[in-house]
């Protein structure tokens, strides 16, 4: 009895090990590309002009459109990232002191709208060190070098704060983990290029 119920609860471990991975092909996809890439970007290699509000991580060939959501509801969140990224309202303007709050997708499942579900996928990846460029709405470019990389709990709002320096600029970047859940944050915090 005792070996037909671990059989029969490895068989479910592995279903499900699997639907993870069929829901989140993109993701599962841009990782082993990544892995395997012959010849990764550099960390700090420069990217063409960017335009007004998008965010580049060329070190992942990331380059994104930043939205501003039309609320604070999870609704809108989910509009805003159909587009792109978000700008999470009330924290600073890329470019300007204070933290610029930015969060996107790291997977999503394949029947949902948009081009951006698995933008920041790559982000447990990203090195210390690495340039992050933001553009502001008249296309001002701002580069910002990741300093932090790490787990945080989904209730840690207190990420959302400006510095306790009030002439500090910081870049906090933010997306869903692990694969396929929403349990915990990756979160990544940059600051500006001198």
């Amino acid at each position: 009895m005792e070996k037909s119920l671990i059989k029969t609860l490895g068989i479910a471990v592995a279903l499900v090990a699997v639907a993870i991975v069929l829901l989140n092909a993109d993701y599962v996809e841009k990782n082993v590309e990544y892995t395997f890439a012959e010849s990764k970007v550099s960390a700090t290699s420069t990217v063409a002009k960017l335009g007004n509000n998008r965010i580049s991580i060329p070190s992942f060939e990331i380059n994104a459109p930043i939205v501003e959501p039309t609320g604070t509801t999870e609704e809108a969140f989910q509009q805003a990232l159909v587009e792109g990224v978000a700008h999470y309202p009330g924290t600073a303007k890329p470019g300007q002191p204070g933290n610029v709050f930015i969060f996107g997708h790291s997977s999503d499942f394949p029947w949902k709208q948009g081009d951006y579900k698995t933008v920041f996928a790559l982000l447990p990846r990203i090195a210390i060190g690495a340039e992050i460029v933001v553009s502001d709405a008249q296309g001002n470019e701002f580069v910002y070098v990741v300093i932090e990389s790490f787990v945080a709990s989904a209730k840690d709002v207190h990420l959302l704060q400006p510095p306790q320096d009030p002439t500090e600029y910081r870049l906090t970047l933010q997306t869903s983990y692990p694969l396929g859940t929403a349990w915990k944050r990756w979160i990544v915090i940059a600051g500006i290029k001198k």
